[in-house]
């Protein structure tokens, strides 16, 4: 039992340390917290319940995505820090990725948001 609650608290570290790393070397990675946090707000005071657990859960995915990304990156830099071609493609990939769920998440959004904003327009 105390080696599963000593595990339990490594991981927890092991995460905290890479949410750290992240936050201080990724720009990107700070604005779109940032940016989470806002429309996760927004959902919440105006949309419907359901509506809110599915933009958190589009947006946990794309700050994961984001993270999974961050770090093909930092390992394809390891590999070979010049320009290389099938690095470059295995990278294009990995923001594709990012991108899908992205997208995804603003098309959400505009469903969501659209009859609010015809509201607001009258």
């Amino acid at each position: 039992m105390q080696k599963t609650i000593k595990t339990i608290i490594r991981k927890i570290r092991v995460f905290l340390d890479g949410f750290t790393h992240t936050f201080q070397t990724d720009p990107y990675f700070v604005v779109l917290v940032i940016f989470a946090i806002s429309i996760a707000f927004v959902s919440w005071i105006f949309s419907e319940y359901i509506n809110t657990i599915i933009t958190i859960i589009l947006i946990v995915n794309l700050i994961a995505f984001e993270a999974f990304n961050t770090a093909i990156e930092k390992i394809c830099d390891l590999i070979d820090s010049n320009h290389n071609d099938k690095i470059k493609i295995i990278k294009d990939i990995s923001a594709f990725a990012v991108g899908i769920v992205l997208i995804t998440l603003i098309l959400f959004l505009i469903y969501e948001l659209f009859p609010i904003i015809s509201l607001l327009a009258l």
